[in-house]
């Protein structure tokens, strides 16, 4: 158990219609999304330990100020400092390629034991918030997240395989496999998370 980071469907349900929607269109055999992340150091492949819960993420490219806000939000809404403690993935390989850097390595994330995965179709890279709001204040931010209808999931087969954008990952611990331009879909592993 993620202690209080985990939560249960229909809460999940009561945050966003569209989850429930996902979970009806993904019943069956068929895809699933690997999740790509880019570091912008070395890491070896292997199983980490999610080292943001310990060391929460500091911001690198959204304001401080919009990035406390949205974790303060994340928090109220799934009881995960999602913006801060998650593995931030990309369902797109090259969106994740643009977080390598000059050092960096380009990975597949794969959370080992209990996960949440949380995104919004709406929302391809949180970083567009600073396009998208006038006002960095509490609650633009809130209002900006509110209107993007963030969706939880305990089973990454429960995102839409043609959805391509960041997906927040909180595990307690990861593997990490180097990419080697594999294709964006995979077909569904035997536990249901790749």
């Amino acid at each position: 158990m993620l202690s209080m980071q985990v939560f249960h469907a229909w809460e999940i349900c009561h945050m966003c219609l569209a989850c429930c929607m996902c979970a009806r269109n993904k019943s069956g055999g068929g895809l699933v999304v690997a999740l790509y992340r880019g570091f912008d150091f070395p890491i070896e492949e292997g199983v980490h330990q999610n080292f943001f819960i310990d060391q929460p993420r500091k911001p690198k490219d959204v304001d401080s100020g919009v990035h406390e806000y949205a974790d303060k939000w994340f928090f109220e809404k799934i009881n995960v400092y999602a913006r801060s403690s998650t593995i931030i993935c990309s369902t797109d390989m090259g969106q994740a390629l643009e977080y390598t850097g000059y050092s960096g390595i380009l990975t597949r994330i794969i959370p080992l034991g209990e996960a949440v995965f949380i995104y919004s179709k709406m929302v391809r890279d949180f970083v567009d918030v600073n396009y998208d709001l006038d006002c960095f204040c509490p609650q633009s931010v809130s209002d900006w997240l509110e209107s993007k209808s963030y969706c939880a999931v305990h089973d990454v087969s429960l995102i839409d395989s043609d959805f391509q954008g960041e997906v927040m990952v909180f595990c307690r611990e990861f593997s990490v496999v180097r990419c080697n331009g594999e294709s964006d879909l995979h077909p569904r592993s035997p536990v249901g998370v790749i």
